[in-house]
């Protein structure tokens, strides 16, 4: 997770979403509603909190957190959100693990992701509804 407090950085420095998506190929056309971008913007801001509040070995090994829900209480308060903050973005990380790990080894995005493959990695996040890019 250490690596995830440094994309955040740097993220901020480019700018919104609606800057990134720009930069990605294939999503700069995309009619994404903007209060969808801006919920997005304001979930990031209390994970960087959440994240600011942890220590450097639960950054390092988030699955402490797993073990020992003391630290979630604890990261939660230190951070002004709710637990249930703190364990989603603990299940937004376990899911971007496993995609890393075998979701997306056959996917080509080199050239912008393709209807198909946004609808598979949607899916596999758990979305019932499909975006329509």
């Amino acid at each position: 997770m250490e690596d995830v407090i440094e994309q955040v950085k740097s993220m901020n420095q480019i700018g919104g979403f609606d800057k990134i998506k720009n930069l990605i190929p294939g999503l700069g056309n995309a009619k994404i509603p903007e209060n969808l971008l801006e919920n997005q913007e304001e979930k990031i801001k209390k994970w960087e909190h959440i994240l600011k509040s942890m220590t450097p070995e639960e950054r390092a090994n988030p699955e402490l957190l797993k073990k020992q829900t003391s630290r979630i209480a604890r990261i939660a308060k230190g951070s002004g959100v709710n637990n249930s903050d703190v364990r989603s973005l603990l299940k937004q990380y376990d899911m971007l693990q496993d995609m890393l790990k075998g979701g997306m080894d056959n996917m080509d995005v080199s050239q912008g992701f393709s209807q198909k493959q946004m609808q598979k990695m949607m899916k596999k996040f758990g979305k019932k509804k499909m975006m329509r890019f």
